[in-house]
């Protein structure tokens, strides 16, 4: 269904079916997928859940992640735009047909699926969840878009930096095609990001069972492209940068971002991956590169703008209202956190 109507990169099949395979299974994760049909049988919408026990002993369910989804949502079917009221009562009928759990916790939410509205914007208690999605809006050629979206200060600096990193050797940069060219660029992205988090004493989600077998195989098809690109940006024949992302709904979503330190750092490698990157992307017509979530101050240099991820949060029974209750109450303390740390710089 996810080829006629609308769903988010992370909810593509072949996302799936390779999460369903390498995360859901080493982890032990229970998941389903529930179909939403009209009164003749056809579908509206798929809502694919995992189902988990919390270390407190609570049923939770959420859509399909485990860390692995930056956007969650359902598929929608093409035509299906429900009224308020409607998709309330569709909601009803769901929660009488979950299995058995305590909560219900849906995260990452995008307000927009593509080009539509995500339905379940129209529930109750849906709210935005202080995670935001970066998006950079693409032009029909490069020179517009630098024009358009970089600051010159900024784009004359990594110019000039481009410039030099191309007395170092011959730079080259390529989105990997054959099956050798992906398997090399991926174990490289792999050496170059567990150095990077093992830096920063930050998890690596490579590391985790199924993980690098999950994203490998993403990169893979029997026919046609792959869901999952792989960027590499080389001087002479050593790999100084890479990114992976997914390719979807006109979009690149870039998801690891890697680069080899030490010599290369001064040169910017990161920052020039992802302008040849965007080159690419306009040259194939893709109208947008989401730097996906995270709030790393580079993006805005792009022109990324901010996209707010909504979440809905219900109890499904008694044991399941101290949790929600227990959600919103951090909820608000870090809102309260936030604004007064934004007091105190405006102010003092």
């Amino acid at each position: 269904m996810d080829h006629e109507g609308h769903a988010t990169a992370f909810q593509k099949s072949d996302w799936f079916v390779s999460w369903a395979i390498h995360f859901a299974g080493p982890q032990s994760a229970e998941w389903l997928v529930m179909e939403i049909q009209d009164s003749g049988g056809a579908p509206l919408m798929l809502l694919p859940f995992e189902r988990r026990t919390t270390p407190e002993g609570l049923i939770r369910l959420a859509f399909v992640d485990l860390g692995a989804a930056d956007y969650t949502g359902p598929v929608v079917a093409e035509g299906f735009s429900p009224d308020r009221r409607q998709m309330q009562q569709i909601w009803d009928q769901v929660c009488r047909h979950l299995p058995r759990a305590d909560v219900i916790h849906l995260q990452k939410m995008p307000e927009r699926i593509g080009d539509v509205l995500n339905p379940l914007m129209l529930l109750d208690d849906v709210r935005p969840m202080g995670l935001n999605a970066w998006c950079v809006p693409l032009a029909s050629s490069f020179a517009e878009w630098i024009k358009e979206a970089l600051d010159p200060k900024f784009a004359s600096k990594m110019f000039e930096r481009q410039r030099k990193l191309r007395k170092r050797g011959k730079l080259t940069f390529s989105v990997a095609t054959s099956a050798q060219e992906r398997r090399q660029a991926f174990e490289t992205m792999r050496r170059q990001r567990a150095r990077r988090c093992a830096d920063l004493a930050r998890n690596d989600i490579l590391q985790v069972p199924g993980g690098a077998e999950f994203y490998a195989q993403l990169l893979e098809s029997d026919e046609g492209e792959s869901l999952a690109a792989i960027a590499i940006l080389c001087v002479d024949d050593e790999i100084i940068a890479t990114g992976y992302g997914l390719v979807a709904n006109e979009t690149f979503h870039m998801i690891f971002p890697t680069l080899e330190p030490d010599r290369w750092r001064n040169y910017s490698p990161g920052i020039q991956m992802f302008l040849k990157t965007i080159e690419w992307c306009i040259e194939r017509g893709l109208r947008n590169f989401d730097f996906t979530i995270g709030a790393e101050s580079f993006k805005k240099d792009f022109g990324a703008q901010p996209q707010a991820l909504f979440e809905k949060t219900s109890a499904l029974g008694v044991r399941g209202l101290r949790a929600v209750i227990d959600h919103h109450m951090r909820q608000k303390l870090r809102q309260y956190a936030f604004a007064k740390a934004m007091f105190r710089r405006v102010f003092t």
